[in-house]
């Protein structure tokens, strides 16, 4: 059971764990038996064979027989490669066999088959099972080798089966092709189960990407469709705007390295003006340059439903940069703006800047890899001093140098709203560090800060340490530094180490503290915690636990507000 969950375990059988591989036929045939006696025995909501993880079981469900933990797990962690094909082998093997007892089982949720080459024979006969199952939730099958035959089978078993109530489906990284991708469009105008596809790196072109979203189009169930790392191209956009202007339950869509480009952008922008529905759009790598930005732009004028748009690698500058500004000053739903690994420099920083302290809705910013110097931070700084609601910022992979570093602890030293600072690469050294913590010291709304890759050296790490003790709110500070100028696990950082591990603690016990009374006293009604995390937190040692990082992941999310 995970902590603070309240969720039910999910019993995994992994037959990847085995202990060593079968050397003759009789022990083969019994590790066969022992998972198929598993898998129907168990009061399984989880039959999974992937290539490496493993979980332990309930202790309501049957030991199983392929399970290890411990030092012997961690000894064989180096041949699993080894393991994972003969096992994959023998599942290939008695295919037959473990999908009639997964039949046989009534209370299978989620089957998982990543990674195991699942060839078109195996999914042939998986369909088999799909068009009688009515309990399958999840089915996965990411990684393997099914192609268009195996697709054909599995989406015309779900078409078939009116009672089923699959609700993820996942073909990524598998070649269908255009055929597969016809059949899954076939698939989605009859099916009204399903909430979830994700078809990333699929080989599918034009045609089979039309296919799909003029059935998305249709469809009124789908929430969600990852559709990276395809073919769609200048033809395929028109029927993606399409799609945007009719369906009004789509509210995620992944479309990044789909050879958009400017004129693709365009037709998806025209979609967006229509769309009312979507919260969630992903169009990274499809070199949409300045002219796409502006058509996006244009669509953000109007759209009012979308909150993260992400846009990283696409050849835009200040001036397409400029474009986003502008349509910020007026747009009032987005909330997160990834453009990293552009080119929009201080002139299109400094406009972001601008609309982000006049628009008041954006709470994520990440500008990585723009090509950004200490200029460009100094006129971002000056902004964000002023004002704002960014609560995430991530300047990674930016020339900042000692310079930029000064600038942005002067603005840590000022503006209470910054939670989240990334910094990854951004070369400064001891004395950009110096600076960083006397804004540290002054900062009571900082939580994690990321300082990876720096050239910090002993004289920086300690500056860090010595600003946490007046600073409360910091809990994740990650200052793992390059090999050339030495680990912090090493003998000279070893101290500073234990020092900053400690004021980090405390503060993380401080939060666990106030979280308990606000829980405990029924004084904070945002905080909507489940009875399983309310019996938690009434244990009183949860105080004594070390360390508190899996609690901490319970207790807030990811954009750093109270669950």
């Amino acid at each position: 059971r995970a902590p603070f969950s309240g969720r039910p375990a999910r019993i995994r059988v992994l037959a990847c764990a085995m202990e060593r591989p079968c050397t003759s036929s009789k022990e083969e045939k019994r590790a066969v038996q022992a998972i198929i006696s598993y898998v129907g025995q168990t009061s399984t909501a989880d039959f999974a064979v992937p290539e490496g993880d493993s979980k332990k079981s309930s202790s309501e469900d049957p030991p199983c027989p392929l399970m290890h933990s411990g030092k012997r797990r961690r000894k064989e962690h180096k041949s699993s490669s080894l393991v994972t094909s003969y096992t994959s082998k023998i599942v290939r093997k008695h295919y037959h066999k473990l999908i009639g007892s997964m039949t046989s089982n009534p209370s299978l949720t989620h089957l998982d088959l990543t990674r195991n080459n699942v060839d078109a024979t195996m999914a042939s006969a998986l369909s088999k099972m799909l068009e009688k199952s009515t309990t399958l939730l999840h089915l996965n099958l990411s990684h393997n080798k099914i192609a268009d035959e195996g697709c054909l089978a599995i989406t015309g078993a779900l078409a078939k089966n009116m009672d089923t109530k699959l609700r993820e489906l996942n073909l990524s990284y598998n070649m269908v092709y255009n055929e597969g991708g016809i059949s899954i469009g076939q698939m989605l105008r009859q099916n009204s189960s399903l909430r979830v596809l994700k078809l990333r790196q699929c080989g599918i072109f034009v045609e089979g990407a039309k296919a799909v979203m003029a059935a998305v189009a249709r469809n009124a169930t789908l929430q969600k469709l990852y559709f990276a790392n395809n073919s769609t191209w200048i033809d395929g956009a028109d029927v993606v705007a399409q799609m945007l202007a009719v369906n009004t339950t789509l509210n995620y869509l992944d479309i990044s390295k789909n050879l958009l480009y400017i004129d693709g952008t365009k037709a998806v922008a025209k979609g967006l003006i229509v769309n009312q529905t979507l919260e969630e759009l992903l169009m990274s790598s499809n070199e949409i340059e300045d002219e796409g930005a502006k058509a996006l732009s244009a669509a953000l004028r109007m759209n009012k439903s979308l909150k993260l748009l992400v846009i990283h690698d696409n050849l835009i500058t200040g001036k397409g940069a400029k474009h986003i500004a502008q349509a910020l000053q007026k747009n009032d739903t987005l909330q997160n703006l990834h453009l990293c690994d552009n080119s929009i420099q201080a002139s299109g920083t400094e406009a972001i800047a601008k609309a982000v302290r006049k628009n008041l809705g954006i709470k994520i910013l990440h500008i990585a890899a723009n090509e950004l110097n200490a200029g460009g931070i100094k006129a971002l700084t000056r902004v964000l001093a002023r004002g704002g609601s960014v609560t995430e910022l991530n300047l990674s992979n930016n020339k900042l140098e000692d310079e930029g570093a000064k600038h942005l602890g002067a603005m840590l030293a000022t503006t209470p709203c910054i939670r989240d600072l990334a910094l990854r690469r951004t070369r400064f050294y001891w004395e950009g560090a110096a600076a960083l913590a006397l804004g540290i010291a002054c900062n009571n709304s900082l939580e994690a800060l990321d300082l990876s890759y720096n050239r910090l050296q002993p004289e920086g790490v300690g500056r860090l340490a010595s600003s946490l003790e007046t600073n409360f709110t910091l809990k994740r500070l990650l200052v793992r530094q390059r090999e050339s100028s030495g680990s912090v696990h090493s003998g000279t950082y070893a101290g500073i180490e234990k020092i900053m591990g400690e004021y980090l603690q405390r503060n993380i016990n401080q939060d666990i503290h106030e979280m308990k009374l606000a829980l405990l006293m029924g004084t904070q009604k945002r905080v909507g915690a489940t009875s399983a995390l309310r019996k938690s937190l009434r244990n009183t040692a949860i105080a004594d636990l070390r360390p508190l990082r899996h609690v901490w992941q319970f207790l807030w999310d990811s954009k750093g507000g109270a669950f």
